[in-house]
């Protein structure tokens, strides 16, 4: 367990509304990933070392995409289960998604 915890929970910056059903079903099936958008995950600490490891001895091009870095790569390797979303995630990237999204939330009165 590191730091007294045996699991962590990453979530992209950019993915603002996350069902609570879909981070419930990462937790309960950990160690599990999005199928959808593999960065939102609920990983094993116990993995951190062999994470650490392959990110430091994988040597690539920065700025050039490898697959051997590939989050369903690793989540393979320590045997995570895909779960899908229950709907599409909504991303913000650009200026346009950011004004999308703050045209769909409610208005306070």
């Amino acid at each position: 367990m590191a730091r007294g915890y045996d699991r962590v929970l990453t979530i992209g910056c950019d993915m603002p509304r996350v069902p609570g059903e879909l981070i419930d079903a990462l937790i309960d099936a950990a160690p599990a990933y999005c199928g959808n958008a593999p960065i939102l995950g609920c990983w094993p600490t116990s993995a951190a070392t062999a994470l650490d490891s392959d990110l430091n001895t994988l040597a690539h091009e920065p700025g050039t995409k490898d697959p051997r870095l590939s989050i369903r790569r690793w989540a393979t390797s320590i045997a995570a289960h895909p779960i899908a979303a229950p709907a599409p995630l909504l991303n913000v990237n650009t200026p346009a998604d950011l004004s999308s999204l703050a045209s769909a939330l409610p208005r306070s009165p």
